[in-house]
């Protein structure tokens, strides 16, 4: 476990941190001893399935993290933070301080308006979990994209500069991971990502199933 200090926030977020750091590692794992060893195939089921299991638990600690960062005003650290989490679950924490506290808490009153809403725009029914589930990870990027530019004419570009530069990293590191060895790159990030932006949106369609969305 990742010690108590007095960087962090609150002595709780020890645990989440020690999460992320975990399902960093073992993500890693593979890079660095196939490096000096090949892996069978049942040793690299077994990291992956480890790895899985741990990363379930990333998109809460992201979520989290969004709305109060971990470390304070520790910038750097909250930097780090960030680009650990981007790895592990395929999200920026951009994306949630945009599509989340910003596009779902400001409008989660209005539903027409609401990002995170499970209303069909063209029928006014709910729409089906998995439709929610994979429209809300094909729309995400340009949803922030648009929220990021609205609050940037505003007057507010801190996130803009933000989402441009952690895009940029995550990028710059993927495709490091991929000259590095692709196969791994495919299997230890880029399916268990796309599986962790699937289930987010998955849990969420119940937490907004049956919510008339009208008062507080």
């Amino acid at each position: 476990m990742v010690a108590r200090s007095r960087l962090l926030r609150y002595p709780a977020d020890a645990r989440p941190l020690t999460l992320v750091i975990l399902a960093a590692c073992l993500s890693l794992l593979p890079f660095i001893i196939g490096h000096y060893l090949p892996l069978a195939a049942w040793e690299l089921a077994c990291l992956w399935l480890g790895s899985q299991y741990v990363r379930t638990h990333c998109p809460y600690a992201q979520h989290n993290h969004a709305h109060l960062p971990m470390f304070g005003r520790a910038r750097g650290l909250n930097f780090a933070y960030d680009t650990g989490l981007s790895l592990v679950t395929g999200y920026t924490t951009t994306f949630w301080e945009l599509q989340h506290n910003i596009g779902h808490h400001r409008n989660f009153l209005e539903p027409r308006n609401d990002v995170a809403s499970i209303i069909d725009p063209r029928t006014g029914r709910p729409m089906s979990r998995v439709w929610y589930a994979v429209r809300g990870n094909f729309t995400l990027l340009f949803v922030c994209w648009r929220i990021a530019k609205s609050e940037a004419a505003r007057g507010k570009p801190r996130l803009l500069r933000k989402l441009v530069v952690e895009l940029g990293v995550h990028t710059a590191l993927m495709v490091l991971l991929y000259l590095w060895d692709a196969k791994l790159a495919l299997l230890f990030f880029t399916v268990p990502n796309l599986l962790a932006g699937y289930y987010v949106w998955w849990e969420s369609y119940l937490h907004h199933l049956g919510v008339p969305g009208t008062q507080i």
